[in-house]
C-alpha cells in the first residue's frame, strides 16, 4: 500500500491541474473496480458457450441452465452458503485490487 500511495503522490506532483489529476485517479479506480467484476462475467460466458448437451432455442445449453438452477437453489436455501460466498467474493475482490 505504501508503494501505491507513493505512486499517487508522484502522479499528483507531476500533474499541475487538480482536475486532470482527479480525472486520472477516478479512471484508475473505475478500471481497478470494473476489472474484477467483469472477469467472472466473461468466464461464465465462456462456460455457457462451452457447456455440453442440447440447447434451448440454439442459444442456451440445458446443462448450463440446470447448473444455474442448482446453484441458485442452494444459495436460496442455505444462509451459511450465502454468507460463505459473500465473504469469498469480497476477499477475491480485495485480493485482485
Amino acid at each position: 500500500w505504501a508503494s501505491f500511495f507513493e505512486s499517487v503522490q508522484t502522479m499528483k506532483a507531476n500533474i499541475p491541474d487538480d482536475a486532470d489529476f482527479w480525472a486520472a485517479l477516478n479512471f484508475w479506480i473505475f478500471f481497478a473496480v470494473a476489472h474484477p467484476i467483469l472477469q467472472p462475467i466473461l468466464w461464465i460466458s465462456e462456460v455457457l458457450h462451452g457447456s455440453p448437451g442440447n440447447q434451448i432455442a440454439d442459444l442456451l445449453p440445458i446443462t448450463f441452465l440446470l447448473g444455474n438452477v442448482v446453484v441458485i437453489a442452494a444459495l436460496a436455501l442455505s444462509k451459511e452458503l450465502r454468507n460463505a460466498l459473500n465473504v469469498a467474493l469480497v476477499g477475491a475482490f480485495f485480493a485482485y485490487v
